[in-house]
């Protein structure tokens, strides 16, 4: 479902002896022409979103927002909203499936517009005025967005139930731009035979990718112990369409006004995914540092294709890294000490580490063709130099 207006409660504006009107009108599927059964109309008058007002202190704070009525549709596409006080009105028809102005918009958009998200709510959203004592009209004719679906696989057939689908849409400077996943009421992931579609889309070109995790969730019982797990491919190993790792090689796919594209399939080569692992030491006394973040980036756009930090080992892994050239590096890497904490009012307890002496940034080219272990990285003490450190490549 998509996401409403920046603030929406469920009652109606109270009058406050002004008067009221109300507002009416039909809800219709263009593709179809038939009435959009049940669709949600929302109302919320309009107000500068960024104005502020006097608290009881004397100091400036944000203006409460405005209240919003929720409104279905009936089986003829009809709705009805009254007890509205006279003024102007921003309205918005919304249906599954179905496009409206907000389709850009995020949650943080909404619930903390910029200058110029406020200037696209006003120019985009149907405004409409309510008068004392009348009865105003608001039609809508919803636009049937476009869907992408298809089927994510190993390469050895097997079907990939669980993974994480999203998409990157073109944006008119050239550039990949996430699209907002906060239109569905969940993410999509891929059903349990590993089959995916995600609707709702505008016309233009895109780019599915699936990020793939491995997951174990467990939950104990006082009773009896009960064990949940998962298992997939972990966080940050990310392919995209074309069956690539890599942003620069993936195959693009061009969507038309309502268009049902379907096909679009994934295929995760698992016949080439490596592990590599290896320390990151001090230049100085050549000890194993216990802090910090190791990433494998493409070399052409400087995309990351992987992530990952230092274990209580002092050693990082990486697993299911795709055959190819990169440039391994490390940042914000330290020695520092294991606290524990708890978190107020829980019964939550948790570690981190406490920092105690920070080095420069370090990176290496490194060629994957198979597993890698025994990778060494060296850095300096952070006060010795300010520029990164390029270390000699592993063998």
């Amino acid at each position: 479902m998509l996401a409403s207006l920046p603030v929406l409660a469920q009652q109606p504006p109270e009058s406050g002896g002004q008067g009221s009107g109300s507002v009416t009108g039909h809800v219709y599927c263009a593709d179809t022409n038939k009435p959009a059964r049940f669709a949600r109309v929302t109302i919320e008058s309009v107000e500068d979103l960024r104005a502020v007002e006097i608290d009881k202190e004397g100091k400036l704070a944000p203006r409460k927002p405005a209240t919003a009525t929720l409104e279905e549709t009936g089986l003829d596409g009809s709705y009805l909203i009254q007890n509205l006080p006279p003024g102007r009105y921003y309205i918005l028809a919304e249906l599954p499936g179905y496009l409206t102005p907000l389709m850009g918009s995020t949650l943080e958009d909404l619930n903390s517009p910029s200058k110029e998200d406020e200037e696209r709510f006003r120019t985009e959203m149907e405004q409409v005025t309510v008068a004392n004592g009348q009865t105003s009209r608001m039609d809508f004719r919803l636009e049937k967005g476009a869907a992408i679906s298809g089927r994510v696989q190993y390469d050895d057939g097997g079907a990939i139930p669980g993974a994480r689908v999203s998409l990157l849409r073109k944006s008119k400077d050239g550039t990949w731009s996430p699209v907002s996943m906060d239109r569905y009421e969940h993410a999509p992931e891929t059903d349990d035979q590993g089959y995916y579609r995600i609707p709702m889309l505008s016309a233009g070109e895109y780019l599915v990718t699936v990020d793939l995790r491995r997951i174990t969730m467990s939950t104990t019982n006082q009773a009896m112990p009960i064990v949940q797990t998962y298992r997939a491919l972990p966080s940050g190993t990310r392919i995209y369409s074309g069956d690539t790792p890599r942003k620069a090689d993936a195959k693009s796919i061009w969507l038309r006004r309502g268009e049902e594209r379907t096909g679009a399939d994934i295929i995760v080569p698992i016949s080439k995914l490596y592990t590599i692992s290896g320390t990151v030491v001090a230049k100085s006394d050549g000890h194993a540092i216990n802090g910090g973040t190791i990433s494998l980036e493409d070399p052409i756009d400087g995309s990351t294709v992987k992530q990952t930090g230092i274990r209580e080992t002092r050693v990082f892994t990486m697993e299911f890294v795709p055959a190819g050239q990169y440039v391994l590096k490390v940042s914000s890497a330290v020695d520092g000490v294991m606290e524990t904490g708890h978190v107020e009012g829980t019964n939550v307890t948790y570690s981190q580490l406490k920092p105690l002496h920070s080095y420069s940034d370090t990176e290496q080219p490194l060629d994957v063709h198979g597993d890698i272990s025994g990778i060494t990285l060296m850095v300096i003490d952070q006060d010795t130099s300010s520029s990164p450190v390029r270390s000699k490549p592993s063998d």
